[in-house]
């Protein structure tokens, strides 16, 4: 599990497994928030993550966690030149209104925001 440090102080850690991953907030001990992906690869094409669902504990929503957790997801993303395929709504909302944590070129794909 590697740990990754946001602006506001929270630590974010990425759990990735060969095949599927999420980027996971815990406090004290306690799952707090997470997005998770699956990963989908075919030959001729960069492997795509298939982001599949955000959580954030009721009473921490509407704070920007979600939306720390979908900035984090898209930059790993293009850090590892992997796709993002958004079929989480909350997710496929957040990167419609941030078209800078896209690539150029971006497009919607059935039922994703496809990055």
């Amino acid at each position: 599990m590697k740990r990754i440090s946001s602006p506001d102080a929270a630590q974010i850690h990425h759990r990735e497994r060969s095949d599927a991953g999420s980027f996971v907030i815990e406090r004290d001990g306690a799952r707090i928030a997470e997005i998770g992906y699956v990963i989908e690869r075919a030959p001729q094409r960069p492997p795509r993550a298939i982001v599949n669902h955000t959580f954030v504990a009721k009473a921490l929503r509407g704070q920007g966690i979600g939306q720390e957790l979908v900035r984090t997801l898209a930059q790993w993303a293009a850090r590892n030149a992997i796709e993002l395929v958004a079929v989480c709504p909350f997710a496929r909302a957040v990167l419609a209104e941030n078209p800078q944590l896209g690539r150029q070129g971006a497009i919607a794909q059935a039922g994703g925001a496809r990055l």
